[in-house]
């Protein structure tokens, strides 16, 4: 799983460890960014049989209303996992508007937990920084 969310004001560390895919369960996952420039994925070769990458996000460039989330699905458990975002919260409430139309069951700070399915939530307005290989 990846580490908890940033903030700018945090001044925590900009790279972020993620496991995009995990072949011994079903986790499967994205990484998305509210828009270029923000976060860049660099694939983790040594973590086979594991897809995973370590995410460089540009705390820099963190203005209101971005964010850097990775979208999961493990079995039928959906999940936004907040990696980055703006300080003030904008990006969340604009990760609430684009999934407007996902039931969600539970929000806080560090992300957004969905009903139970059989699809990832995907944000089409957003940049895929990152994306499992399929089989």
């Amino acid at each position: 799983m990846a580490t908890s969310m940033l903030q700018v004001s945090e001044g925590r560390s900009p790279v972020v460890s993620v496991i995009l895919a995990d072949p011994e369960s079903s986790l499967r996952s994205t990484i998305f960014a509210s828009r270029e420039g923000l976060a860049v994925a660099h694939k983790v070769d040594d973590a086979f049989p594991q897809q995973a990458v370590k995410v460089v996000i540009n705390l820099d460039a963190i203005a209101p209303g971005d964010f850097v989330v990775r979208s999961f699905i493990a079995g039928s458990r959906r999940k936004l996992e907040i990696l980055a975002m703006d300080a003030n919260g904008d990006g969340l409430r604009q990760l609430l508007a684009m999934t407007r139309q996902d039931r969600r069951m539970y929000v806080d700070l560090k992300g957004i937990e969905f009903a139970s399915g059989d699809t990832m939530i995907n944000l089409p307005d957003a940049v895929v920084v990152a994306t499992f290989k399929g089989k």
